[in-house]
């Protein structure tokens, strides 16, 4: 969920992203043409699965980049994470709160957007292209809140 977040809100700013979701784009496909400038962002919260922390170790491994968002500074690719961002995940409930794990991709989106080249001239093209594609109820509000037909 986290990481479907995360990918949605850049791919609408910065070219070239894509979420590992295993149907579509496979960690092997992923493997094998790591480049040095490559990211891999990482969610991994309690319970640690084996596919996220063995994709983390063989993508640091093969020098991609990695940053991982966790709840413990003692996850498994703690150790190799070029960035850790630790989130606190714990609530009244039996589960954990996705809360604070949906507002730091925004935050993570947002920042990364600010700094992006390039980035308003792509959401004005999306924007044009959602218009295009009549991908919008008339009347109603676009992805950047415009009207989609006047």
């Amino acid at each position: 969920m986290d990481a479907g977040l995360l990918s949605a809100d850049l791919s609408a700013t910065l070219s070239n992203v894509f979420l590992i979701d295993g149907h579509a784009l496979t960690p092997l496909t992923v493997l094998t043409d790591v480049r040095d400038k490559d990211l891999l962002i990482a969610f991994s919260l309690r319970r640690y699965r084996r596919e996220t922390t063995k994709l983390g170790e063989l993508f640091h491994a093969a020098g991609g980049k990695l940053v991982l968002v966790t709840d413990s500074d003692d996850a498994p690719l703690a150790p190799l994470a070029d960035a850790l961002i630790r989130v606190r995940t714990d609530s009244a409930s039996y589960a954990d709160s996705p809360t604070a794990m949906a507002a730091v991709c925004h935050l993570l989106s947002a920042l990364t957007t600010a700094s992006a080249k390039g980035a308003r001239r792509r959401l004005t093209i999306r924007d044009e292209l959602a218009t295009a594609l009549d991908l919008y109820q008339p009347g109603t509000h676009g992805p950047n809140n415009r009207e989609t037909h006047p």
